[in-house]
């Protein structure tokens, strides 16, 4: 994203710019919603009297996971107001609600008891049908829930091979391959992968031939107008103009990535407003950045309204299932004629098309269909053999083992993936003034987090695990306790593991012929954890950090703060801006993350998040609104603005 936003910079001006990232800056995109969580917990922000909405992850009943009567495991993810109701009443369980108890499922309860109770009761209802069965009457009724599968099953799901997701290959070392497809499907400048993976220098001489050289020394890039002196965008994406009608996280958050590069988004919402701002009273990272217009697109007069937007904008983006943007009137179709040379984006779950098409995912339902949950439980801890009776509490306990391996990073994958191919499609018509659909999906995004085992070729080892205990994937990749915590020590190479044994006071470990090399070392991979653990719970967490490190020796404290905390707290953050201080209308002063990426020339930015209909009333006289014809509107709740809104003064 980074890159095109400098591109197009370097397209408008000619001028190249210095653009630095990190990994800790990719990585605070999957912590979000702890650093808001923290704040609150740490009495930084206002509370809002609201009880967690996570009781617990083997509590959840919107998130849960349930065996079947054939000893298959499902993956239930029926999340919103609309589909839980809607999958309690198709499991032969809709009277729930009139009981007194369970009335405020999934969430309110009046004792924690009642949670255990109905959950028990689901679990118990869901062991009654085959996984077969249940994904016939799920794929009927609308419902969300799929299967667990290894990454290796999801290379042969019929939904990714229909998203062209598994690509043939031939590899001039290990033969015919089956390797991940294009994250991105383009309409106009459709992605290809049609060469393997180069070998180590294979096209040097290509590459320092003279005549090569001789071309790269010549200009490669003049501006548009090189006479319009002061043309440099304040922003790398200043003057795009995005317009977001997606709910929840794995799509929006993607456009919240374009706004810190400096384009305008407005955040489409209906009346009720998205159901992710009810998290962190509507300060989090999916509406930061982004103006807010709140309309309803259901009344033909909003899609008037919204039609006029369109016309001015450069791109939209939507996640909607089945016909909900036909009939909102914001379907490819519809908007392409009103503005022919508009980016198109449908972040989708499993397709706009395919035997998935138009079915609801969250993030659990991608983990477990890519093989992230099944990979995260470890090695040895796979659930028992379908064939193996389990009693109530055995399932209950092996539900929460599958919760907890399938955390929620698959929600911020697709989210960066949407992010990306929105950047791509933007540079490419700032270059052309072309617009075109294009389509991102949850299962490829994710797929591409699983692509170390994404690949299929003969005499292929299979995919390295975490060991039972999650403490590393092998001993020079792993947690181990020291005198007073954790560190985790990550050698890969030959020199970092040679300058370990000296710095732990082992050196002949580098001279045994059981850990010569990386091979060696596998297969004798217990005896070298059981030598590295002596060795480092002699000391604390802190000095080893510092010694080791300092050695060449790569290893950190794992145990010192949590994510949040560590945001919230480390001077290094603030002086490096990488954390933001900003400030929201209602609760005021508030810490959000810096942007991704920094520029040398052109800024990005760290904005707070809009109420919800703040900006509605500026929107409509952008697009030709008088005051009389905005009032009626609001009259005829066509749309919305948050007038009675308690405002809290900067501070």
């Amino acid at each position: 994203q980074a890159i095109m936003g400098g591109l197009r910079v370097r397209h408008r001006t000619g001028k190249g710019q210095r653009i630095q990232t990190s990994l800790y800056q990719g990585m605070t995109c999957y912590e979000a919603g702890s650093y808001e969580a923290d704040q609150k917990r740490l009495g930084m922000v206002p509370s809002d009297g609201q009880a967690p909405s996570y009781p617990g992850l083997h509590l959840l009943l919107n998130y849960m996971v349930a065996r079947c009567k054939d000893g298959q495991w499902m993956q239930l993810t029926n999340n919103t107001s609309r589909l839980f109701p809607k999958w309690i009443e198709a499991i032969g369980l809709g009277g729930i609600f009139q009981d007194d108890k369970f009335k405020g499922a999934p969430f309110s309860f009046q004792d924690d008891s009642h949670r255990v109770e109905l959950r028990r009761m689901l679990l118990a209802k869901m062991g009654e049908k085959t996984i077969d069965e249940w994904m016939d009457i799920f794929m009927e009724k609308g419902l969300a829930g799929d299967r667990f599968l290894t990454t290796q099953q999801f290379m042969d799901h019929p939904q990714t091979i229909h998203n062209q997701g598994v690509v043939e290959i031939d590899d001039p070392v290990v033969g015919a391959t089956k390797q991940i497809g294009p994250l991105i499907r383009f309409s106009k400048t459709p992605s290809t992968i049609a060469t393997p993976a180069p070998r180590v220098g294979e096209h040097t001489d290509e590459v320092l031939a003279d005549e090569v050289l001789a071309a790269v020394r010549e200009p490669a890039v003049a501006p548009r107008n090189s006479n319009d002196v002061g043309a440099v965008p304040k922003h790398p994406f200043d003057g795009f103009l995005v317009l977001d009608f997606a709910g929840w996280l794995a799509a929006p958050f993607g456009t919240s990535l374009i706004a810190d590069l400096g384009a305008r988004v407005i955040k489409v919402e209906s009346l009720a407003g998205d159901e992710f701002r009810s998290r962190g009273q509507g300060r989090g990272r999916t509406f930061q950045g982004k103006e807010s217009l709140c309309i309803d697109l259901k009344n033909p007069e909003g899609r008037k309204v919204i039609h006029k937007l369109i016309a001015k904008a450069d791109a939209i983006m939507h996640n909607m299932r089945g016909d909900a943007a036909n009939r909102l009137g914001i379907d490819f179709e519809t908007v392409v004629k009103i503005n022919p040379e508009i980016v198109y984006l449908y972040a989708g779950s499993y397709g706009s098309t395919g035997p998935g098409a138009g079915r609801a995912a969250f993030h659990p339902t991608a983990g477990a269909m890519t093989g992230g949950a099944l990979w995260q439980l470890g090695r040895g801890n796979e659930p028992p053999p379908c064939d193996e009776p389990l009693d109530i509490d055995e399932i209950d306990r092996w539900s929460m083992a599958l919760i907890r391996a399938n955390e929620g990073s698959p929600d911020v994958t697709a989210a960066l993936a949407v992010g990306t191919a929105m950047a791509m499609a933007l540079y490419h018509k700032e270059r052309t003034g072309q617009g075109q659909y294009l389509e991102t999906s949850m299962l490829i995004s994710n797929g591409y987090i699983s692509s170390d085992d994404f690949v299929r070729y003969e005499g292929k080892p299979p995919r390295q695990e975490p060991d039972r205990y999650l403490r590393g994937i092998h001993a020079l990749k792993r947690l181990y306790r020291t005198a007073d915590g954790w560190v985790f020590l990550e050698c890969q190479t030959q020199k970092e593991w040679e300058s370990l044994c000296r710095a732990i006071g082992r050196p002949e470990l580098a001279d045994d012929a059981r850990f010569a090399d990386h091979a060696s070392r596998q297969i004798y991979d217990g005896h070298l954890v059981a030598a590295l653990g002596e060795a480092l719970s002699r000391r604390a967490s802190r000095q080893w950090e510092a010694d080791l490190c300092s050695a060449g020796a790569p290893c950190v404290i794992a145990d010192h703060k949590s994510p949040g905390e560590f945001f919230l707290t480390d001077p290094n953050l603030q002086e490096n801006e990488l954390i933001v201080k900003t400030h929201h209308p209602v609760t005021g002063p508030f810490y959000r993350q810096g942007p991704p990426s920094f520029f040398s020339m052109t800024p990005t930015r760290a904005e707070s998040a809009h109420l919800l209909g703040e900006d509605t009333e500026s929107i409509l006289r952008e697009v030709g609104l008088n005051d009389d014809q905005i009032e009626r509107l609001k009259r005829d709740a066509v749309v919305k603005s948050p007038a009675d809104a308690v405002v809290a003064q900067p501070g």
